[in-house]
């Protein structure tokens, strides 16, 4: 299996559990096989401080592309930007509902270390 069908499948797993983020990083070792990958996957879990969305990036250079794997990516922002910039922002509500989006899309660029504080 792939590492973007194996996190598909975390993730799924995950959204039927409701587990958090750092749930499903304390289970990845009953999905692996081999006791030298899930040391491995442990060391990385515990780099990442066993954060999910941060866990995913060294998984997927270790083991695949990344791209497909990320909610957001920097393209996303440059997106909603350049949406807006044409659109414009005409109401109070339209500027807040841009504000929730683009600070969201930030916090989540920079967290998944894609985005520089």
């Amino acid at each position: 299996m792939d590492i973007s069908n194996f996190i598909k499948r975390l993730e799924y797993a995950k959204q039927i559990d409701g587990a958090l983020g750092f749930k499903i990083v304390l289970q990845i070792i009953f999905f692996v096989e081999g006791k030298t990958l899930v040391k491995e996957v442990q060391e990385m879990a515990k780099k990442e401080n066993h954060d999910w969305e941060r866990l995913k990036e060294p998984m997927v250079l270790r083991w695949g592309k990344m791209m497909p794997l990320l909610k957001h990516t920097r393209n996303n922002l440059d997106q909603l930007l350049l949406t807006m910039c044409a659109s414009g922002i005409k109401t109070q509500q339209e500027f807040q509902n841009f504000c929730i989006k683009i600070d969201n899309l930030v916090a989540y660029l920079v967290q998944c270390q894609h985005m520089g504080r």
